[in-house]
């Protein structure tokens, strides 16, 4: 029996020490307890959770929308003649070429260099373009132009011809590295879809292969009953080419 009562005594205990640091436990929880910041905050704001994730989004929208209306209303996003500049331009000038690209009072934020590009390649004398925007407001277009083949002189005028046989002014009157095509009364002229002067291509296509042959060669003449003629270097033989049929034979 005693053996009984000291077991109780010993539980007793135990659970009156479990009791003690329970209640010590609560207390020191009630000293250390840090109120919640978004206690009462909107119940749109707290919702389900991922409150930190929240706040950062709304500071993030809070910013963009503050970064969009500086953009569109600071001075210094806005393009204009100064801002846009032209790179290996020869015989082109930037003068001619800014009013095609439609970019003056654009704010760059908005400007696509793809447009811009197209509009560019309306001057028959580009022939490829590159165009990068650099912010606050710089553009930057590469231009590769189109080199003229020959001179067309016909009709009391003179052109420069482009390798697609189009006619067009003469840029640089002191070029003398292209071969000269008489042709006096325009009988050498391509009809073509849009109406554009041009000569006909296979017409250029024989005189160029004849000068791939015979180097030296600097001037031809075209009329529409012989084609193609011309006088070899020496100045003692005049050739009838005719026209480019049956190239390799006549070589």
């Amino acid at each position: 029996m005693a053996s009984r009562g000291r077991q109780r005594r010993k539980v007793v205990q135990r659970q009156r020490i479990l009791s003690a640091v329970a209640a010590r436990w609560q207390r020191t929880r009630r000293a250390i307890h840090i109120p919640n910041p978004l206690a009462n905050a909107p119940a749109w704001l707290v919702g389900s959770g991922w409150r930190v994730q929240k706040l950062v989004s709304l500071l993030l929208l809070l910013l963009s929308g503050a970064a969009i209306g500086w953009i569109h209303q600071d001075a210094r996003f806005f393009v204009y003649p100064e801002d846009v500049h032209f790179v290996n331009l020869h015989y082109l000038t930037a003068d001619e070429l800014y009013p095609l690209t439609q970019v003056e009072t654009w704010n760059s934020f908005w400007l696509r260099p793809d447009e811009v590009q197209q509009r560019l390649l309306a001057n028959p004398f580009v022939g490829s373009v590159r165009v990068e925007v650099f912010f606050p407001a710089t553009v930057r277009i590469w231009v590769e132009e189109k080199e003229p083949i020959a001179l067309w002189m016909t009709n009391g005028a003179t052109y420069w011809l482009l390798p697609d046989g189009t006619a067009t002014d003469v840029r640089d009157p002191n070029r003398t590295d292209l071969f000269q095509l008489f042709d006096g009364a325009k009988e050498a002229q391509a009809v073509r879809y849009d109406h554009k002067l041009a000569v006909d291509p296979n017409i250029l296509a024989s005189a160029q292969k004849l000068l791939t042959q015979f180097p030296a060669l600097n001037q031809m003449r075209y009329n529409k009953g012989v084609g193609l003629n011309f006088a070899l270097p020496n100045g003692q033989t005049w050739i009838y080419w005719g026209d480019g049929n049956q190239m390799d034979k006549k070589l």
